[in-house]
Formats: C-alpha cells, structure tokens, sequence
C-alpha cells in the first residue's frame, strides 16, 4: 500500500517544481548544506542551548522568561490511513505548548513577514493541536536586524492549513504513485547527504515526468 510522510520542506520543493529533490526528499536524500544553512544550522543550536541553560528566549531575541520550554521536539501525525505528516520544532513553550517558535535566519531583504503565509506553520498548527500562537523570529544575516510574526492558530485556520496540506499531499501522490507503487514513506527515517546523485533510477519516460518535461498536473488541468 502506497504511503506518504511529508514536512515542510518536501512541500517546499514540491512547490518549486523540483521533482528530482521531492524523489530524494521522499528516500531520505539530501544535498549537502549550502554555507547559508551551515550558518542557520550553527545558530539554531546557539539558540537551543541558550534556551536549555537560561530558560529564556535568546537574549538577541529579547530574553524573555519562558514557561516550560522544550526545543528540538519531533513530532508526527497521521492525517489518513496513507498520509502523515512531521516536523521539528525550535522552540515550543508555555503551560501547555501553547507557542511555538520557529528561527529564521535570512540574508538580504528578508525579514520575518515574508513567511507568515508559509505552509510551514499549517505544518506545526495541526502536528501540535494544543498550540494557540506561532511566532517567526527573524535574524538577518546580512544586516544583523531582528523582525518577528506572530500568527494565532484559531479552529477556522487550521481547516484551512489541512486542506491546503491534502490537496498537495494527493497531488504528490499522484505524480509518484506511478514511479513507485508500492511507496512506504513512512519506514524511511535515515537521512544522509550526497552530491546530487538521484536517490533511485528511472527508465527514460519515467524521467520526462521527473523533469516536468511531461507534468501530470498540466495534464489535469487541460482535462
């Protein structure tokens, strides 16, 4: 029976048209860390360890007193007999989890509005039912300024975020069901770096379709 596990980040490259990085995605495939998500990398566990050892948001963040703080916690959920979804989250605090933190750590002109909208926070609204709020706090690289978002998690958006998150669940599904039927997405847990070498082969037509050269979605939509 074909199974899906998807995060945020499948999602992502979902929504970029990368099919070669969804397929390695969906194996637990990864290209190595560019040197801007080296960086992020390096000062999400700053942060975690300082939330560890002080029990207050990061001091460049305000250093607030928090409540309960836990950080790095994995989570998962199973949406339907062949769909879950999972994530990590930073930083989730309060008597009951009530907020969930996620860092940013963008160069150039980004700042924490910019991903308000994302699915990223549909993803963490329905893996953490008891959250009530979701906070992006930003630090740009580029410029050393700090931004923050604040999104609250009512009844009527997380409808919202599961029907958006199973709309593009069934078109993945779609598009990879035909490459490999019998798909178990959720027993792939390793996830090692190559160097863009395609996590499994496929014959030359299969390939069309990986490529976008031949789309199933473009064809849906000319139905």
């Amino acid at each position: 029976m074909y199974r899906l596990k998807l995060t945020a980040s499948i999602v992502g490259l979902w929504a970029r048209g990368d099919r070669q990085g969804v397929i390695n995605a969906l194996h637990g495939v990864y290209n190595p860390p560019t040197e801007a998500m080296v960086f992020g990398t390096q000062k999400h566990k700053e942060w975690e360890n300082e939330v560890n050892e002080t029990g207050c948001l990061p001091a460049i963040f305000g250093g607030d007193k928090i409540v309960s703080p836990k950080t790095e916690q994995y989570y998962t959920r199973e949406i339907n007999e062949w769909l879950k979804i999972s994530g990590v989250l930073d930083l989730q605090y309060g008597k009951n989890g009530e907020v969930i933190v996620d860092y940013k750590t963008g160069g150039g002109k980004s700042s924490a509005s910019q991903y308000a909208s994302s699915l990223q926070v549909g993803f963490y609204a329905l893996l953490c039912p008891e959250a009530k709020m979701f906070k992006f706090l930003h630090y740009n690289r580029a410029t050393d300024k700090i931004t923050s978002a604040t999104i609250h998690l009512t009844p009527a958006r997380r409808e919202q975020y599961l029907d958006e998150i199973m709309s593009i669940a069934c078109d993945i599904r779609s598009w990879h069901e035909d490459f490999e039927p019998d798909y178990d997405g959720w027993s792939v847990s390793s996830h090692k770096q190559v160097d863009n070498v395609p996590a499994q082969e496929y014959n030359q037509e299969q390939r069309k379709e990986l490529n976008g050269t031949k789309n199933p979605q473009d064809e849906n939509q000319n139905a």
